[in-house]
């Protein structure tokens, strides 16, 4: 029981501290999201070829980078929707409707 909890624990902070990162990052330089979601899926596509086997413990930390980028890729997408630089399908909609 204490284990799950402590892996929920673990996974609200690393949510939180992420979009609290994209956020500072974000203000320094201008991260272009596709690139980062471009690259999320080939840090577990390229290690699973290369390698027959991959010990635990760095898998769990390939993962949890996969997991950071596509949190990062997601609020990116959201930063720029509000600041109207991306379009989104919401936007789209009411143009037509004008």
């Amino acid at each position: 029981m204490i284990m799950k909890l402590l892996y929920i624990v673990f996974f609200m902070a690393l949510v939180v501290g992420t979009v609290l990162f994209t956020r500072s990052i974000d203000k320094k330089i201008k991260l272009n999201r596709w690139v980062l979601g471009g690259v999320a899926p080939f840090l577990l596509i390229v290690p699973s070829i290369v390698f027959k086997e991959i010990n635990s413990v760095i898998w769990n930390v390939l993962l949890v980078i996969f997991v950071v980028i596509c949190i990062m890729f997601f609020e990116l997408t959201r930063i720029r929707m509000e600041e109207k630089e991306a379009k989104s399908k919401l936007m789209l909609a009411k143009k037509k409707k004008k």
